[in-house]
């Protein structure tokens, strides 16, 4: 059964795409206990087509669907 938790994550996630918005703006989208639904998420966001995703995340795999990453450590740009 999925907490009301997972729930929420989940429908923030459809809400996002559904209006088939321009820019999605994502703090730690796929950040929660059940990986598996950080893959469906990160999932939803892939299949976009013409959505530019802004995403903050400390996961390296998360990152890496990125078409371009900026890294930062202690409020400083260390890598583009």
């Amino acid at each position: 059964m999925m907490t009301d938790f997972k729930y929420v994550l989940r429908m923030l996630a459809v809400r996002a795409i559904f209006y088939n918005p321009k820019l999605i703006l994502a703090d730690e989208p796929t950040g929660n206990p059940y990986s598996g639904q950080g893959e469906e998420i990160r999932e939803s966001f892939c299949n976009e087509q013409g959505v530019m995703i802004v995403q903050v995340t400390h996961s390296e795999k998360n990152a890496s669907y990125g078409k371009r990453v900026i890294q930062l450590r202690d409020g400083w740009i260390v890598n583009k």
